[in-house]
């Protein structure tokens, strides 16, 4: 009966999907269906463009795609992980849109740029239980996820020098994998972010959760360090390295918080009694400078090797169907000849004056199990974007019912009919589709949004195109500057609403702006500045208009205090007059007649901003 009631809902959702044109709505587009013609492109963003093609032949299929132009230097692609975590997110690419909308990036090897997320399409298979990736992630340069040589293809790379590849066959090599001590000792990873087994070494990144998960052990105590590095974790080969600092030891203390710009290597075992011994020598302790270097090889069956150092987002992939302009037409899983709804990325990669150039990058995304799309094969799909866009390189992502694309925060094709199937089309032996797959509630779920009637499916990872913009910072408030919590707050591992928080402090606590080892104090992310800060030795990012300053901050010939607006230099009975209103201030003011001093031999007179501190009254 459930059952029953849920496709009868699914067909009202369908004849309601037909009456609308969200597409053209959320792109401010006119009603008509746009051309059939590859320079019909309306562009979404600067070096972004958008079109829907709309094929009558060999069956209606509506194919959704997103180009982007690699020659502007401010975009580039990046990868999603579901709910920020490696470890168990599952979240809809319109949620992973909007989470690392104008979160802060790597992007021009600096920290602080930030995201306008402009389109995202579903990323590689996951494991539908835990939302553990199948295959590599590589996010903002992190590595993120290992690549796995036994699952699919390694997918589709963009570098951070403009260059995008199709990988293949990947192993990793366990002396290109390991860290070095101030003493020269060098242990080989045993895995990047996965659940402690028998492993002796494992390295954690920011991506796979808030913290390690380890837990102390008198059977199998950990080690844990966390080392603040100046780079990404990033895939790069010896003789290079990522340069990183001991920040903090713990020893069998179990689960260890890791913050935006760390990772924590974790030890076990024989490899653990090594670290300790070198730790209670003095040979590694708080300060020390450790360098981790991180390789991926090509199989050596591949032809071509592949330029992986410096990657900066990468996903695994399925169907490798186009290379160099050649089109595959064997694929060992009958699913590839069969129309379905899909999702892939491609490329055009062209040779000038003996130099690879990559002229566009493209997102794509074909509809099915509608009236109106009724899907494509693999093997159209890449006859299709050879004739039409000249594309050279394509693979395919996970397809089927996780197929999405976002435009500029907006769903744009129908992910109600690919994940549910039940809109009315049949098989070609007759037969629903919809009764080969398991009510909705045994999948590994999905996303209801009553406003528009849509099903979004939960994935475990993303791919997106960006405009990065340029860091921001304030500098209303400065480093060593004592401040006052206004609200309560959040203290979190990153700059950023995005990153998880350590914990919450309360009204009128007092806490000390300390300076960061990427100069990022004051940087603006998730449409806040925030602040590295110092509550009794819980340190962690604030937002700062949660934050009164205590004492004066002189930045050239201006000075502030005590709050976020320039003063007016006025005498001392100014100074008194302000004092006698300490009770309805959110922190006492007699506290800073000892802190303000002479400026000019008179005193600064606060402007207050009453929408910033409505409980103070003049």
């Amino acid at each position: 009966m459930e059952r029953r009631a849920m496709k009868a809902l699914h067909r009202v959702i369908f004849l309601w999907l037909l009456l609308m044109i969200p597409l053209q709505s959320a792109l401010g587009q006119a009603e008509s269906n746009p051309a059939e013609t590859p320079d019909a492109w309306t562009a979404v963003a600067p070096g972004v463009d958008f079109q829907l093609f709309n094929l009558t032949n060999p069956r209606k299929i509506q194919i959704f795609v997103t180009r982007m132009n690699p020659s502007d230097p401010n975009v580039t692609i990046e990868t999603g992980i579901g709910g920020g975590r490696i470890i168990s997110g599952r979240e809809t690419v319109l949620n992973m849109a909007l989470r690392y909308d104008q979160a802060i990036n790597y992007w021009g090897e600096q920290w602080g740029n930030r995201n306008q997320v402009v389109a995202a399409i579903n990323g590689y298979f996951f494991d539908t239980t835990t939302g553990e990736p199948w295959s590599g992630v590589i996010h903002s340069s992190w590595q993120a996820h290992r690549y796995t040589p036994t699952i699919g293809d390694a997918g589709f790379t963009w570098t951070l020098d403009r260059q995008a590849f199709i990988g293949a066959c990947v192993y990793y090599v366990a002396e290109k994998n390991d860290v070095t001590f101030p003493d020269g000792y060098n242990p080989n990873l045993s895995g990047v972010n996965i659940a402690r087994s028998d492993e002796n070494f494992i390295l954690y990144t920011p991506q796979y959760d808030s913290n390690t998960h380890t837990v102390a052990s008198s059977t199998a105590p950990v080690l844990e360090l966390v080392v603040q590095l100046e780079r990404p974790g990033m895939l790069i080969s010896d003789p290079g390295f990522v340069r990183g600092y001991v920040r903090e030891i713990r020893n069998n203390k179990g689960a260890t918080l890791i913050p935006f710009d760390s990772v924590v290597l974790a030890f076990w075992g024989s490899t653990r009694d090594s670290v300790l011994s070198r730790v209670n020598s003095g040979v590694i302790q708080a300060g020390s400078e450790v360098r981790l270097t991180q390789e991926v090889t090509d199989c050596l069956s591949e032809p071509v090797k592949r330029p992986w150092v410096k990657s900066y987002a990468g996903l695994g992939g399925d169907y490798h169907f186009l290379t160099d302009g050649v089109k595959r037409t064997s694929f060992s899983n009958p699913d590839a000849n069969v129309p379905n709804s899909r999702t892939a990325v491609a490329f055009k990669a062209t040779q000038v004056d003996g130099v690879r150039v990559i002229e566009y990058i493209y997102f794509i995304v074909v509809d099915g199990f509608n009236p109106n799309s009724l899907g494509i094969t693999i093997p159209e799909l890449a006859d299709w974007l050879v004739s039409t866009l000249g594309v050279t390189d394509g693979v395919s992502l996970d397809s089927g019912g996780s197929s999405t694309m976002v435009v500029n925060n907006a769903v744009v094709n129908n992910t109600t009919c690919n994940f549910t199937r039940d809109c009315g089309v049949l098989a070609a032996d007759g037969s629903n589709p919809a009764d080969a797959l398991l009510p909705l509630d045994q999948t590994y779920g999905v996303s209801w949004t009553d406003e528009n009637g849509a099903v979004e499916p939960l994935v475990g990872t993303s791919l997106m195109m960006v405009v990065s913009q340029p860091v921001s910072k304030s500098n209303a408030l400065g480093v060593t500057q004592e401040v006052a919590v206004t609200q309560t707050t959040s203290v979190r591992l990153g700059p950023g609403s995005n990153y998880s928080a350590i914990t919450s402090v309360g009204v009128g606590s007092i806490g000390m702006i300390v300076d960061h080892f990427t100069a990022l104090d004051g940087v603006l992310a998730k449409g806040d500045y925030w602040w590295y800060v110092d509550f009794n030795n819980v340190t962690g990012w604030v937002r700062e208009p949660d934050l009164l300053p205590l004492t004066p901050v002189n930045l050239g010939n201006n000075v502030y205090l005590p709050i976020m607006g320039k003063g007016t230099v006025q005498t001392q009975a100014a100074l008194d007059a302000r004092l006698a209103l300490q009770e309805t201030w959110p922190v006492p003011l007699a506290v800073l007649s000892t802190e303000l001093g002479p400026v000019q031999n008179e005193y600064i007179d606060p402007i207050i901003d009453p929408q910033r501190f409505p409980s103070y009254t003049p």
